[in-house]
């Protein structure tokens, strides 16, 4: 038996060792807990981000944004792998939750048995030594634990993949901007008319002109496409026909913020410079583009070469084997449907003959006719041709003016069957069809078809998909019948448009249109002489405030001007905003184009 005096220096012993391990077996599982949830909300937090940026990339991509990605391209896959490693993260950061929650309930138990046994003070102090050991390496576990999910927030943060994920959430949520670019002639910048001019709309302003590489001869017609597959949404390419008969390309290398040009690309001759004899589309699913141009010859007409997005193949030739003149105007069309790199053409020759092929991805194909669709067309000097896609069925409207003043045709092409030759009779015309287009509806079946005769009347006509509504008469004395002094196009929404046309001096005429019949009266805006050619392209993005609808008109004092439809309003933004010196008004020496602005 201790004496008294030693028994209470044991039991103030006792009490000196067993407070501290008491007070750290009631304070640490409140730490742990607090870590736990803290873990828990870590991995909520990092698998909701997993789980919406993998949705994101596979769900809810769109092609043609219209915005720029820092990390260009591979935004999609970062979304896409940055998701799914976040996402087994976080289900990683969850599990650790569960277990460790489990463990520390069991914890507590012993500790509270263990509560009502007092332990000697050898026991106490090995018990002291080994919680603080313990203690020390749970404390570095729990730290390093904590900096895996730290870092995976912090990669998932960085300013590269945030600009990604944002930008592309924009393009789900957000109706961005697109940009548009008119291109044109102009005796301007130091190469004059022997280089093509440029400039940006930004949504508000047009930019300043921009001068690009010379083509060696003085500019005549201009055409323009863009890249519509993703991955090059920056590219466009500028074609151009100039006075010593040859075709100049100009590629715009988004990346590296240039144009690469090849000279010389093509040569229609110096006959048949005199037309737009050349155009160029964009197969729709690869990318490719082509550049289709006469080749000034009456064998082996029609020439072509193919841009894979870093080079143009060499010249192939088509010969046309149910016509025999030279080729003096072609017009093409892109197939808007998934999965498709279907380009129709029909083309127009000296002999006023009418005809019309199907590139189907490798090869040109004559759709299983075996003559001329028409040999006598209305007129060979100007174009009465046009080609267009129903935008939902994807099939091809194909349209003439035939030698009778008041007879159409036209054919459809459904993708295996070209239909018949079928009259589309418009009864106002006053003479053969001089200049016609054809607009599609960028959400129905719907075209429209414009017609300016020999006789100076503006007509229209609209196909539902199944048949035609003829308009009753725009206007009996436009201000030329040589030029296409009207056009007509749709809003971005589709099912509303516009048409614009030169009527009398200082004047230009619009009215509003709703599908199938419905037309607004005549109202006017003031100009700076004659309008001889019009021009209209709609934007691709229908965003509030932004242009629905930019225009380039060019009138007889040699001015380039600007207008601006914004669903209500006809704006003209100046006479001779592009320019006031393209010296000719014999050709249409400017196209105006939207685009991916990027």
């Amino acid at each position: 038996m201790l004496p008294t005096e030693t028994q209470e220096t044991v039991l103030e012993t006792e009490e000196v060792v067993l407070k501290p391990v008491e007070h750290d077996q009631e304070a640490s599982p409140k730490r742990k807990r607090s870590y736990i949830k803290i873990r828990l909300l870590l991995g909520l937090v990092t698998l909701l981000i997993g789980l919406w940026a993998a949705n994101l990339a596979l769900f809810h991509w769109v092609e043609q944004t219209g915005l720029h990605y820092l990390l260009g391209a591979y935004a999609r896959y970062v979304c896409a792998y940055g998701g799914f490693a976040a996402m087994i993260f976080g289900g990683m950061l969850i599990n650790d939750y569960l277990v460790l929650r489990k463990v520390l309930r069991g914890k507590d138990i012993v500790a509270t048995m263990a509560d009502s046994v007092k332990p000697l003070p050898h026991e106490a102090e090995k018990v002291e030594g080994k919680e603080r050991s313990a203690g020390a390496r749970r404390k570095k576990l729990r730290k390093k634990i904590a900096v895996m999910p730290l870092a995976i927030i912090l990669f998932m943060l960085c300013p590269l993949t945030v600009n990604s994920i944002v930008s592309y959430t924009a393009t789900v949520l957000v109706k961005p901007k697109w940009s548009a670019f008119v291109y044109y002639r102009s005796n301007t910048g130091s190469n004059l008319l022997a280089s093509c001019k440029e400039r940006l709309w930004n949504g508000s302003v047009w930019s300043p002109e921009n001068e690009m590489l010379s083509s060696g001869s003085s500019v005549r017609y201009v055409r323009v496409a863009y890249c519509p597959v993703e991955l090059r949404g920056y590219e466009k390419i500028v074609v151009t026909l100039s006075d010593d008969g040859y075709l100049d390309a100009y590629v715009w290398d988004g990346l590296n913020k240039v144009w690469v040009v090849t000279n010389n690309i093509g040569f229609v001759g110096i006959t048949a410079n005199a037309y737009r004899s050349f155009d160029i589309a964009y197969e729709k699913t690869t990318g490719r583009a082509l550049i289709v141009y006469s080749r000034g010859t009456t064998t082996d007409e029609i020439g072509y070469r193919i841009w894979d997005g870093v080079s143009w193949s060499s010249e192939q030739s088509l010969n046309l084997e149910y016509t025999t003149g030279v080729v003096y105007w072609t017009a093409l069309a892109t197939k808007p449907t998934a999965n498709a790199n279907e380009i129709t053409m029909i083309y127009l020759d000296a002999n006023v003959d009418v005809h019309g092929y199907v590139w189907t991805g490798s090869s040109w194909s004559p759709i299983g006719e075996a003559a001329a669709w028409d040999t006598t067309a209305a007129i060979e000097t100007e174009e009465c041709i046009a080609v267009a896609y129903e935008q939902t069925s994807g099939r091809a409207m194909f349209i003439w003016g035939d030698s009778v003043s008041t007879d159409n045709y036209y054919r459809i092409w459904d993708g295996s069957t070209l239909g018949a030759t079928t009259l589309l009779d418009i009864p106002a015309q006053g003479g053969v069809a001089n200049w016609v287009a054809l607009r599609a509806d960028p959400a129905t079946n719907g075209l429209v078809y414009l017609v300016i005769d020999a006789g100076s009347d503006l007509n229209t006509a609209f196909w539902d998909g199944t048949a035609w509504t003829v308009h009753p008469e725009h206007d009996s004395a436009v201000n030329t019948n040589a030029r296409r002094c009207a056009d007509f196009e749709w809003e971005p929404t589709g099912s509303k448009g516009l048409l614009a046309w030169g009527t009398a001096p200082n004047t230009l005429s619009y009215k509003r249109f709703t599908a199938s019949s419905t037309w607004s009266g005549i109202s006017t805006i003031s100009t700076t002489g004659n309008e001889l050619w019009v021009q209209l392209r709609r934007n691709l993005s229908d965003v509030a405030s932004d242009a629905k609808i930019l225009g380039a008109m060019l009138n007889n004092n040699f001015d380039l001007g600007a207008l601006k439809w914004d669903g209500s309003t006809l704006t003209n933004m100046g006479d001779s905003i592009f320019t006031s010196d393209t010296t000719v008004t014999t050709f249409e020496c400017f196209n105006i184009i939207f685009s991916d602005p990027s």
